[in-house]
């Protein structure tokens, strides 16, 4: 088990880096069951603070230029993975955690009313996952940016 978590870290950087420098080739992903891989890790090593950076890191990337991409994360359980992650982690783990998991809340939010609304469900209420995110070591506009989204 532990092999198989080290291999994930070792490759996330370097998909994380291919879906941040390409739209098409994110879409591309998305179409390739990438959204619920990356969901599936998410969850399946959830305890695990740097994996869950990594995934939270990838699902922000995966929303961050895609409505469909957006959909997919959805669906696969995206929204509550991050809320948990961010409940289990948030303003405990690392800065890289942190920002991963409220940009992530950002883009799966953004021009979808379907994932704000679960979203607010997996955390109880908008004013609870706004606390979670006080939470974390990221800039106030970070914070707003979120709010904004949630809104």
């Amino acid at each position: 088990r532990n092999l198989a978590i080290n291999r994930e870290l070792w490759l996330w950087p370097a998909w994380w880096k291919l879906w941040d420098t390409n739209e098409a080739i994110s879409a591309r992903l998305g179409q390739a069951g990438a959204c619920e891989a990356v969901v599936d890790a998410l969850r399946a090593h959830a305890g695990h603070m740097h994996v869950a950076e990594a995934t939270c890191a990838a699902v922000c990337n995966l929303a961050v230029s895609s409505d469909a991409n957006r959909a997919r994360l959805a669906e696969a359980g995206a929204c509550e993975a991050v809320v948990e992650a961010l409940r289990a982690h948030g303003g405990r783990g690392t800065e890289g955690f942190d920002r991963g998991a409220c940009v992530a809340i950002k883009y799966l939010a953004i021009n979808h009313p379907a994932n704000v609304r679960r979203l607010v469900s997996a955390a109880g209420s908008t004013a609870a996952l706004l606390q979670d995110v006080e939470r974390c070591s990221v800039p106030d506009a970070w914070r707003r940016d979120v709010a904004r989204a949630l809104a």
